[in-house]
């Protein structure tokens, strides 16, 4: 192996580990969800779908409305939201 490929592999894992970093600065300052913070929205397309499912099906607009209210109830609250606890 000559030292042009040397060079040039020790670049694209430098670039690599570069890129990681830099990520993940950007989700320290709450820009980007990467590595160490999971997304806290549940789902847009999953929600986007369910609304479609509600025209379908109408019991299923209980559930729109159930999540719809779950999430104002927790900002008007000012509690942070956390995915996956039990409603009180």
């Amino acid at each position: 192996m000559d030292w042009s490929a040397i060079l040039f592999w020790t670049a694209v894992i430098g670039g690599i580990l570069f890129a990681d970093r830099l990520l993940l600065w950007a989700e320290a300052q709450g820009w980007i969800y990467y590595r160490k913070t999971k997304n806290r929205t549940g789902g847009t397309l999953g929600n986007a779908m369910l609304e479609i499912q509600s025209m379908i099906d109408p019991p299923a607009k209980y559930v729109v409305e159930e999540r719809q209210r779950e999430v104002e109830d927790e900002r008007e609250s000012g509690a942070p939201e956390t995915p996956g606890s039990p409603a009180s």
